[in-house]
């Protein structure tokens, strides 16, 4: 009987063990306010002058792959701007050596053997339905 009941207790150490590393390693959403503009911007890959700079940056991402519970390795960064009619999403996204490995340009490609980026939109706020692109 002795032995039954430090199993249920090292089963229950165990999972509030696991419940508040999950507390603690949770990551809150990511929320940016989206900058207003009125003037024309030029798409050029370039995230510098003045309406880029004016807009709000976000960052600080955890790793998806092959664990989603440390920071990412390399940080990636973003701003969106909008106007009357568009939305624009600028990413920079930090490598060891600045530079980028693309195995295939193909349309269904292998994500996990690609650097990629995912966008989600959750426009009803309900965190359960968003629009996917990536």
């Amino acid at each position: 009987m002795g032995n039954y009941f430090g199993l249920k207790f090292l089963i229950f150490q165990a999972c509030l063990g696991i419940f508040l590393a999950n507390i603690v390693l949770a990551q809150a959403p990511k929320r940016i306010e989206a900058k207003y503009i009125e003037k024309e911007i030029n798409i050029d890959g370039n995230l510098n002058g003045e309406v880029w700079d004016s807009a709000t940056e976000e960052g600080n991402f955890m790793q998806f792959f092959p664990t989603d519970s440390l920071p990412a390795k390399y940080q990636t960064t973003f701003k969106v701007i909008y106007s009357q009619t568009t939305l624009y999403v600028g990413v920079k996204a930090f490598t060891e050596h600045n530079d980028h490995v693309v195995s295939s340009l193909k349309r269904d490609f292998n994500a996990l053997a690609n650097d990629n980026i995912s966008l989600l939109f959750d426009t009803f706020s309900d965190g359960t339905t968003a629009f996917f692109l990536g």
